[in-house]
């Protein structure tokens, strides 16, 4: 087995199983994009050397929030030849909290979950606060932020699931 099948293989296992990225994000860093056989790994983070370089998740998806008139804006800066999913954007609170505000993204058949809907560059979700902030009885706001995003490299990060204090 050459090195780039076996490299395949174990982008395909860890796909399929969830785990993707962590686990061989230093090892395909040292790999060139002509190992894995796939032109388009080279629009991606190649170096002049021709190695791909995968971003990690917190500067592949910028995510900052702001407080905007009792509402709650997230915000993700998301780096060319990355991508969210839709169907994985979720919100949480100890607070209640409305319908989640999030725009029309665009679709994309994915390799593996068909037809699904991503976002590239930018997304602002915008999260309707149903409680004063913060209320008479002190208890600030937490946000639990889900997401996840890949690489159009064909690499996906693990689901992300992130505490926000706005």
């Amino acid at each position: 087995m050459t090195k780039a099948n076996f490299i395949d293989n174990l982008l395909q296992i860890c796909w399929l199983s969830g785990c993707v990225l962590l686990l061989g994000c230093s090892s395909i860093q040292s790999l060139s994009a002509s190992e894995f056989g796939s032109p388009s790994l080279n629009q991606i983070g190649a170096s002049k050397s021709g190695q791909v370089e995968i971003l990690p998740v917190d500067d592949a998806f910028r995510l900052t929030s702001t407080e905007l008139d009792g509402d709650v804006v997230l915000y993700w800066q998301i780096q060319p030849g990355y991508y969210l999913y839709r169907r994985s954007l979720d919100v949480a609170a100890n607070k209640p909290i409305g319908e989640l505000s999030i725009p029309q993204g665009i679709g994309k058949t994915d390799e593996y979950f068909g037809k699904v809907e991503v976002f590239f560059d930018e997304l602002e979700v915008i999260v309707p606060i149903e409680a004063n902030l913060p209320d008479e009885t002190g208890i600030v706001l937490e946000l639990s932020v889900a997401y996840q995003g890949c690489a159009e490299a064909g690499i996906c990060y693990p689901p992300q699931n992130i505490i926000l204090k706005p």
